[in-house]
C-alpha cells in the first residue's frame, strides 16, 4: 500500500508541493501553540504569585499596629476586608509561635496550626515565602516586622483554578490557526506548482530529443527564478556542446597537421593489428597513401618474417600491458638504410578495455654514431685521468647523488664501484678534515664561486691519502644550485716531499736559533725575543727584566772532569733554568756557561728579584757523577725595562755589569744594575725568611677586636687580627708582612695558624664561661684558592672541638669578584656546615649584584675608609647609607668598621647600622685583657 501511495506523490511536483508545505506549517503551528501555551502558563503564574505576595505584603504592613495592640476586632476588620479581591481564598494573621490571630474562618482564631505547611513558619527567615503550591492554589507568606521586632506572620491563600481555564481557551485558538494556516499553505503550493509544470514539461521534452539523437532546440522562458535559470542554462549547454564539437574537429585537424609535421614515425593499429592511422612520415617510410594504408595489417606491408616478428612484439605487449621499445635496421623504398628506435604501448578506451597498439619511430642512426664518439672520448679521457692521477666526479643536489670516473673509485680504493650520497663522500674524508672540507663546499654554494682545497682521506687499515679538490657549480635562473662538477687528484708523493722539504727547512731553522747542546734558545733568537719583548712592554707600560746567568767557577768542572761532563752540567742547569721560570718568561744560552733569561709582563721591580732567587734555589741541589756530588753557584745580574735601558744591547750590557758585581762581593746570589734595587730586594727576602723563621718559632699571636649591636652596645663577636712581635725588631705592623705573604705563599700556612689559634681560643673562653659571640677570621684570597679549603676548615673545627656557629670566615669583596665560579660553590659548602659568612672592606672592590644575590652570606662589613670622614663628608654619608639599604634588603646584617667618634656612631645609628666595631669601644686586646674588659 505505501509503495503505490509514495508512486502517486512522487510522480507530480503539485502534489509533492502541497504534501510539503501542509506538512510544514502542521509542525511549525504546532511548536508555536504548544510554545505559546508555556509561556503563557509562565506568565500566568508569575502574576498569580505576585498577586499573592502584593496582598500578604499589604495585609502585614496595615496589621503592624493591631498585632501590636492585640486588637482583635480591628485585626478581624481587616481580614474581612481582604475577602473581597478576586481569587482570595482565605487570610489569615499568625504570631510567631503559630497562633491563630485572625482568619477568614473566624473558628480557627486563637488555635495554634501545626499542619505541615503552617510549620514551616516556625523556623523561617524573616523574609517573604511561598509555603504551598499546587495547579488549584497558592498559599504565601509575608513576616510582620516593626523596628526589626518580629510579630508574626501575614499569609494569604490564592486560587489559581482561572489560570487552567485561560490556558484551555489558548490551546483552542491556537489548534484553529493551525488549521486556517494548513489550507492557505495547501491553496499556495497548488498555485506554485502550475507554474513551474509548464516549464518543466518544456526542459522534459528537448531532454527526450536530445537522447533520441534528435536537435534539440533552446527552451525560452519568460521566468526570473531558478526555473528560468535552468531553462537559460540548458539554452548555454545546447550552444556550449555545439561550440565544443567544433573545437574538437579542429583540434582533430591541428592534431593530425601536427603529428604529419614530425619527423618521427607514427602509426596506431588496432588489437587485430589493422593500421588504423599514421602521420606522413610512416606513409614516406611504406610507400603508401594513408587512405590506402588504413584497415592494412603488417603482412600487407612488410615481408612475412618481420610481420611476424611485428605480431609477435603487438601480442606480448598487449598481454602484459607494459611498453617494448627496440632498435632496428630498416630501408626505405628508395634503399637508404638508417637505425630506427621503435616504442610501442597500449592505448585504451574510456572503460579501460585494450583498444590497440600506438607505435612511435625515430631515427637514431646519428645518435648513434655521435654516442660511439662520446664513448671513444670517454676512454680517451678515463686514460688520461688515469695516467695523470686526477679523477672526476658530478653531484646532482636534487638526487643527493654523486657520480665518479673511473680514476676516482681508484684513488679512493673503491673496487665495486658504489653509488654515493654526499654524506656517503664525507664518510671518507679524515675525521680531521671533514668538517673544512663541508664548510668549504657549502660556503661555495652560498657565495656562487669555486673552491680549491687540500685534505685527506682515510683508507683501510688507517693509512692516509693526501688529495687536491677542485669544485664548480652550476645554478639555475632562480640562484638555486643543481648540479656541482669537480675534479680531484691524489697528491700523496708531492705533499711527502713537501714535508720532507719543510723538515729540512725547519731544522735549519732550528740549527740556526737554538743551542745544540742545551736546547735552549741560542744568541740570535734571544736577540729576536727581547726585542719583541720591547715592543710590547713600550704598548702595556709593563717593565722586562733580563737575567744574566753565569755559572760560578764552571772552568773548574771542564778542566778536572772533562768537557763530556761539563756539557752535562750545561744540560741539567738548562732544564733547571726551564723549570724555575714562567710559561710565559724564556731562557737562553749565550755561550760557554752563561745563560739570559728574560721575564715578561713585570708589575713591579721585586718580582724580577723573586724569580732570581728562585733560580738560585734551584740550582742548590747537588748534581751526581759516578757517585760524587757537584755542587754549583751562579751570580746573577739583572736590568729592567725601562730604568736601565731601552735597547736590547743595552739592557745586556748592564745585566752583564751587575753580574760582575754580584761575582765581585763573593758570588752565589744577585745583583740589580742600581744599588737601590738591590737593597729593597735583599730586604723583601730577608722578610720572607723571617716570616718563615717567625711561624717555626711561634712568634705570631692573635689579639682580639670586640664588635658590638649598635642599638644597646652589646658585645656580639670579636675578630681575631694577627700580631707579629720579632725578638730583634720588635712589633712588625701588619701592613709591612701581609702583602709579602700573600705574594710569596706563605699566607697558607699564616691562614691555618690563625684559623687553629682562633678556633682554639673560642673553646677555651667557653670553657671559662665567657660567650663572646662569634669568632670572626680573616680569609686571604689564596686560601679561598686551595682546594683543600673545605678539608682544612673541617679538620680545624674537629681537632679543637669549636662549633661550626662559633665560627665566622670574613673574605675580602675582590678575591671573590675575581673568580666567582670557583669562590661561590665553596662558599656554599662552609654554609652548609653551619659557618657563617662575611663580605670585608665592602665597597671598596667591584661587587656585581648578580653574584652577590647568590653569595650564602650573613654580613657585609664596611670598610673603615668610608666611615672615617663622617659626619663631615656627604659622598661617604650617602654611600654608606646606599650599603646598609643594599645589605637589609638581602636580609643581611651591616657592620661598620673603624668607628672613632661618638659623631660617626650616632649617624650609623641614625641610618639603621646593626653592629660596630672601633677604637671609640675598644682596640684589638689580647684574650686575658678581652676577658677582662667584657667577660
Amino acid at each position: 500500500m505505501l509503495r503505490p501511495l509514495h508512486r502517486f506523490w512522487t510522480r507530480s511536483i503539485t502534489r509533492q508541493l502541497m504534501l510539503g508545505i501542509a506538512l510544514v506549517h502542521a509542525v511549525l503551528m504546532t511548536i508555536f501553540v504548544f510554545d505559546l501555551v508555556s509561556r503563557e502558563r509562565a506568565f500566568l503564574h508569575a502574576q498569580s504569585n505576585e498577586q499573592a505576595f502584593s496582598m500578604a505584603q499589604v495585609l502585614a504592613t496595615n496589621a503592624t499596629s493591631w498585632v501590636l495592640a492585640s486588637d482583635y476586632v480591628g485585626i478581624e476588620e481587616l481580614i474581612t476586608s481582604q475577602h473581597s479581591f478576586s481569587g482570595l481564598q482565605y487570610a489569615l494573621l499568625v504570631d510567631p509561635e503559630g497562633q491563630v490571630l485572625g482568619y477568614t474562618d473566624r473558628t480557627q482564631v486563637g488555635r495554634y496550626l501545626r499542619d505541615p505547611v503552617s510549620l514551616q513558619l516556625l523556623d523561617a527567615p524573616l523574609q517573604r515565602q511561598r509555603l504551598f503550591e499546587s495547579e488549584q492554589q497558592l498559599d504565601v507568606a509575608v513576616p510582620i516586622l516593626l523596628e526589626g521586632t518580629h510579630l508574626g506572620w501575614a499569609r494569604v491563600g490564592f486560587d489559581h483554578s482561572a489560570i487552567s481555564d485561560n490556558l484551555g481557551l489558548v490551546t483552542q485558538q491556537g489548534l484553529l490557526y493551525t488549521l486556517v494556516a494548513i489550507s492557505v499553505g495547501l491553496l499556495f503550493a497548488w498555485l506554485m506548482a502550475l507554474g513551474l509544470s509548464q516549464g518543466l514539461r518544456q526542459l522534459v521534452e528537448q531532454a527526450h530529443r536530445a537522447r533520441e539523437g534528435q536537435d534539440p532546440q533552446p527552451v525560452e522562458l519568460q521566468r526570473h527564478d531558478e526555473l528560468g535559470e535552468l531553462a537559460e542554462a540548458f539554452s548555454h549547454m545546447l550552444s556550449e556542446l555545439r561550440q565544443r564539437e567544433k573545437a574538437l574537429a579542429d583540434n582533430h585537424a591541428l592534431l593530425r597537421s601536427i603529428l604529419d609535421a614530425t619527423p618521427d614515425l607514427i602509426f596506431f593499429k588496432d588489437s587485430q593489428g589493422h593500421y588504423q592511422g599514421c602521420n606522413d612520415a610512416f606513409t614516406r617510410f611504406v610507400g603508401i597513401e594513408r587512405e590506402t594504408l588504413i584497415g592494412q595489417d603488417d603482412y600487407d606491408l612488410f615481408p612475412q618474417p618481420i610481420a611476424d616478428n611485428f605480431r609477435l612484439h603487438d601480442r606480448m605487449m598487449l598481454q602484459s600491458g607494459i611498453a617494448r621499445r627496440n632498435e632496428e635496421w630498416v630501408t626505405y623504398p628508395d634503399g637508404h638504410e638508417v637505425l630506427l628506435e621503435t616504442i610501442k604501448l597500449p592505448y585504451y578506451g574510456p572503460h579501460d578495455e585494450s583498444l590497440g597498439v600506438l607505435g612511435v619511430s625515430r631515427d637514431i642512426t646519428e645518435r648513434k654514431r655521435a654516442e660511439e664518439r662520446i664513448r671513444q672520448s670517454q676512454s680517451q679521457l678515463e686514460q688520461a685521468q688515469r695516467i695523470a692521477h686526477i679523477g672526476s666526479w658530478s653531484l646532482d643536489l636534487e638526487s643527493n647523488e654523486v657520480v665518479w670516473s673511473d680514476e676516482a673509485y681508484r684513488i679512493f680504493e673503491l673496487h665495486d664501484h658504489p653509488s654515493l650520497t654526499y654524506e656517503e663522500f664525507l664518510d671518507l674524508v679524515h675525521p680531521e678534515d671533514r668538517l673544512r672540507v663541508d664548510r668549504a663546499y657549502r660556503d661555495s654554494l652560498i657565495q656562487r664561486t669555486p673552491y680549491h682545497i687540500e685534505h685527506r682521506i682515510l683508507l683501510p687499515g688507517g693509512r692516509v691519502k693526501y688529495l687536491e679538490e677542485q669544485c664548480e657549480s652550476e645554478f639555475d635562473g632562480h640562484g638555486h644550485a643543481r648540479h656541482s662538477f669537480g675534479t680531484v687528484q691524489d697528491v700523496t708523493e708531492r705533499y711527502l716531499a713537501q714535508r720532507l722539504l719543510e723538515e729540512k727547512q725547519r731544522h735549519l731553522d732550528y740549527l740556526a736559533h737554538y743551542d745544540s747542546l742545551t736546547g735552549l734558545s741560542n744568541r740570535l733568537l734571544f736577540r729576536d725575543r727581547l726585542a719583541r719583548a720591547l715592543r710590547s712592554a713600550e704598548r702595556t707600560g709593563q717593565r722586562v727584566a733580563v737575567l744574566f746567568v753565569d755559572l760560578d767557577q764552571f772552568k773548574q768542572i771542564n778542566d778536572s772532569l772533562g768537557h763530556e761532563v761539563g756539557d752535562r752540567v750545561l744540560r741539567e742547569v738548562a732544564q733547571r733554568l726551564t723549570v724555575a721560570v714562567r710559561a710565559e718568561d724564556s731562557v737562553s744560552r749565550l755561550g760557554g756557561d752563561e745563560f739570559i733569561i728574560i721575564v715578561n709582563e713585570l708589575d713591579e721591580p721585586r718580582y724580577a728579584a723573586q724569580m732570581a732567587q728562585r733560580v738560585l734555589q734551584s740550582l742548590q741541589t747537588p748534581l751526581l757523577h759516578q757517585g760524587q756530588e757537584l755542587y754549583l753557584t751562579t751570580s746573577i745580574g739583572i736590568s729592567l725595562y725601562p730604568e736601565d735601558g731601552a735597547e736590547v744591547d743595552t739592557l745586556l750590557r748592564n745585566a752583564d755589569a751587575a753580574m760582575f758585581r754580584a761575582k765581585a762581593e763573593g758570588r752565589d746570589r744577585f745583583r740589580f744594575y742600581t744599588q737601590e734595587l738591590t737593597d729593597l730586594a735583599r730586604e723583601r727576602i730577608e722578610m720572607e725568611s723571617r716570616i718563615r723563621q717567625g711561624l717555626r718559632n711561634g712568634e705570631f699571636t692573635l689579639h682580639y677586636q670586640p664588635q658590638l649591636t649598635l642599638h644597646d652596645e652589646r658585645l656580639n663577636g670579636v675578630e681575631a687580627l694577627v700580631r707579629w712581635r720579632h725578638p730583634e725588631l720588635g712589633m712588625i705592623p701588619p701592613g709591612r708582612f701581609i702583602p709579602l705573604a700573600e705574594e710569596s705563599g706563605l699566607i697558607e700556612p699564616l691562614g691555618a695558624w690563625i684559623l687553629r689559634e682562633a678556633c682554639t681560643q673560642m673553646v677555651r673562653w667557653h670553657a671559662q664561661g665567657f660567650h663572646p659571640g662569634r669568632m670572626a677570621v680573616n680569609l686571604s684570597g689564596r686560601q679561598l684558592q686551595q682546594s683543600d679549603l673545605l678539608d682544612t676548615v673541617t679538620q680545624t673545627l674537629s681537632e679543637t672541638g669549636c662549633r661550626p656557629e662559633w665560627l665566622e670566615l670574613e673574605i675580602t669583596e675582590s678575591f671573590v669578584m675575581n673568580s666567582p665560579a670557583h669562590s661561590i660553590p665553596i662558599m656554599q659548602s662552609l654554609r652548609s656546615q653551619g659557618i657563617e659568612l662575611a663580605i670585608d672592606d665592602f665597597g671598596t672592590g667591584h661587587s656585581s649584584l648578580a653574584y652577590l644575590k647568590q653569595l650564602p652570606i650573613s654580613r657585609l662589613k664596611v670598610d673603615q675608609s668610608f666611615v672615617r670622614d663622617v659626619p663631615s663628608d656627604q659622598n661617604d654619608m650617602a654611600i654608606i647609607q646606599a650599603v646598609i639599604a643594599l645589605g637589609h634588603s638581602l636580609q643581611l646584617h651591616v657592620l661598620a668598621e673603624g668607628v672613632e667618634t661618638p659623631a660617626q656612631r650616632d649617624f650609623l645609628r641614625q641610618a639603621g647600622c646593626d653592629e660596630v666595631q672601633g677604637y671609640l669601644y675598644a682596640h684589638p686586646l689580647s684574650a686575658e685583657a678581652l676577658l677582662a674588659q667584657w667577660g
